[in-house]
């Protein structure tokens, strides 16, 4: 490259800019910036000062990330869509069941599985590890309403209160214990019931976080409900005992059940 007009290059950038100048160019295997700052003295350009940095290696790493963050966003795709395939078989299987208590055992697992498989979705899209459950409650919310209602009931989903940002881990572990607790409102909350609410509350308090899941249904047997043996009940209690370090209670709400979920946020956590 000719000299002079790199530096006439350089001068007129320098006028535009005010006396500062900034490029970054590929030259062969190398990607190079450049920057000059102009030297003044009583409002004349006496000189400048030029810096050539090599960026090569920032921005193979750069590549790299870029990289490996595509091929995450696909793994999480390709097991969305295997647990996907996975739920439609076992719908199929379902529909040769005549056993109501059978085909309510399988319509659970397409939930827990369907729960999963929300959850990889988010994390193909965003191609980011921190998950915001709030959509991911709605999201998981809405999809058990519409497996486990019957056809005639209107049963509506509100969830309220603030953002809640967790690793996909616990993110994770929290879409599996809202399944559970959804399902379990539907089962028992509204029999014989051709309408109902349930809503669910998001709020945090000095690094605790607090979930609570409120129907206005029939109310259920509180010592029935916590017997031990129910397995959405045993998921529930270790994901939150094991998985997010909480507590999980029962209360009668009047009308309707109240349950919450009580845990620590972790330190790579975010409540907005």
């Amino acid at each position: 490259m000719d000299s002079l007009p790199f530096g006439s290059m350089i001068k007129e950038e320098l006028n535009i800019q005010k006396g500062m100048f900034f490029h970054e160019f590929e030259l062969g295997e190398h990607f190079l910036q450049l920057k000059a700052v102009s030297i003044q003295r009583n409002n004349r350009t006496v000189g400048g000062v030029l810096l050539l940095r090599d960026l090569s290696e920032l921005k193979e790493k750069e590549k790299q990330l870029m990289i490996k963050s595509a091929v995450i966003r696909e793994i999480h795709h390709r097991v969305k869509n295997n647990l996907q395939t996975i739920a439609s078989l076992l719908r199929l299987q379902m529909r040769r069941i005549d056993s109501q208590e059978v085909e309510k055992v399988f319509r659970e697992i397409i939930n827990r599985i369907t729960s999963i498989s929300i959850i990889h979705e988010v994390l193909s899209l965003e191609g980011t590890d921190m998950i915001e459950c709030k959509e991911v409650i709605e999201l998981v919310s809405n999809a058990i309403i519409s497996s486990m209602k019957q056809s005639e009931q209107k049963i509506t989903i509100q969830v309220e209160g603030c953002s809640l940002y967790l690793p996909s881990q616990k993110a994770s572990s929290l879409a599996l214990v809202i399944n559970e607790l959804v399902q379990n409102a539907i089962n028992h909350a509204f029999i014989n019931l051709d309408e109902g609410v349930i809503r669910i509350e998001l709020k945090k308090q000095n690094q605790i976080v607090s979930l609570a899941v409120i129907d206005d249904g029939v109310g259920v047997d509180l010592e029935k409900v916590q017997q031990k043996g129910r397995l959405g009940l045993q998921i529930c209690q270790t994901l939150i005992s094991e998985d997010l370090g909480g507590i999980l209670e029962f209360e009668n709400n009047h009308p309707g059940t109240k349950v919450t979920v009580t845990f620590p946020l972790p330190k790579e956590g975010l409540v907005t």
